[in-house]
């Protein structure tokens, strides 16, 4: 099984393909760009999705903007203060976006998503172990939030 586990992430390196312990429950990818810009493509639930997330530089967070099917994204992640981790605020549709992540703990690789998209609560957790910052991997997993054979949420 590790040996499956070690080509599959192998494989996903060589292609470019951001992966993670996190596994997405629908069939949405996280390709980096560049060094500061990451690219969200597939279809969950919402319908086609095609988001770019990219960094503002100096400490002031990154940006994601893009559609997600018939609803257009704008998200702001900034600091949530020193040791606090991400915040997250903005828009999927008419549905606001509030949340957080963060690390588990000072020497933790774990960090904690807990997020509201419209009425729907998104709780799961990411690792510092994946190739991109946990605030983009917190926006990734809002995207994975809903159940692909309906509109329920799923947890993480």
């Amino acid at each position: 099984m590790s040996r499956i586990l070690l080509a599959l992430m192998a494989s996903l390196a060589l292609s470019g393909i951001v992966f993670a312990k996190y596994v997405p429950k629908q069939d949405i990818t996280c390709e980096r760009l560049s060094a500061t810009k990451f690219q969200f493509k597939g279809k969950n639930t919402w319908g086609a999705l095609d988001v770019t997330v990219e960094d503002k530089h100096l400490f002031q967070g990154f940006r994601a903007e893009g559609t997600n099917g018939d609803k257009k994204v704008e998200i702001e992640i900034k600091s949530a203060g020193l040791g606090a981790g991400w915040k997250m605020e903005g828009k999927i549709g008419d549905m606001l976006v509030e949340g957080t992540a963060k690390q588990d703990g000072p020497f933790s690789k774990d960090w904690t998503v807990k997020a509201k998209v419209g009425e729907r609560m998104v709780e799961t957790k990411v690792d510092s172990e994946w190739d991109i910052d946990p605030a983009v991997q917190a926006i990734f997993v809002l995207f994975d939030c809903c159940d692909p054979e309906g509109d329920k949420p799923s947890g993480g």
